[in-house]
């Protein structure tokens, strides 16, 4: 009788959900922070459009958060696929099932009351859309130069519940996307600040 062998029980695929609102608007000149949750076992995470590979991240402390910069391709206005592919430390890769990709709408750059084409002449964080929202919704800022920014949100408390954004930025229109998987609902607050400009603005969780 011959050595007694364990049954083969292959492992379980890494898995990811893209947060990402389907139909979100992002303008030409902009940019946007693609974001994920996957299972404790993926080590990086791929981000395409259309199948066209845009990067990746290893950030897990962040979300495998990853800036995509619209600047930087040759686009133009109408509807995209953004798809997310996690690996885990073997290889493995997640299946192509809901949750991995989301559309977004590419829009004309810059807003109504700036010619299109012209970079922001102002700082502006704008209202979240949507809002109240469960669980999904994105932040929007302009910048009109260069520079360091950090956007945070708050609970009622005081209390940091996350970092979306914090670096170096260019001039330009910018689409945070934020998601509250983790939180309870009520009342947060999210703070654009940078060395020239600070600004505030309530959301409304409802679950």
């Amino acid at each position: 009788c011959g050595p007694h062998r364990q049954p083969y029980a292959p492992k379980s695929r890494p898995t990811v959900v893209l947060n990402l609102q389907d139909g979100l608007e992002a303008p030409l000149d902009g940019s946007v922070i693609l974001t994920a949750q996957t299972s404790p076992n993926v080590e990086r995470v791929e981000y395409y459009y259309q199948w066209h590979f845009l990067g990746e991240s290893r950030d897990r402390d962040n979300g495998f958060a990853f800036e995509w910069n619209l600047n930087n391709y040759y686009l133009r206005r109408g509807n995209l696929t953004i798809t997310a592919k996690a690996f885990d430390i073997d290889g493995q890769v997640s299946r192509p099932d809901e949750g991995v990709s989301a559309q977004i709408k590419l829009v004309a750059a810059s807003s109504v009351d700036e010619p299109q084409g012209s970079l922001p002449t102002e700082f502006r964080l704008g209202q979240n859309y949507p809002n109240p929202f469960n669980p999904q919704t994105t932040i929007h800022y302009r910048i009109p130069v260069m520079i360091h920014v950090t956007l945070e949100v708050f609970d009622v408390t005081g209390r940091k519940v996350e970092t979306l954004v914090n670096g170096m930025r260019p001039a330009g229109s910018h689409v945070v996307p934020f998601a509250a998987f983790n939180i309870p609902g009520g009342a947060y607050f999210y703070i654009l600040t940078s060395a020239d400009y600070s600004a505030v603005r309530k959301m409304l969780v409802i679950k």
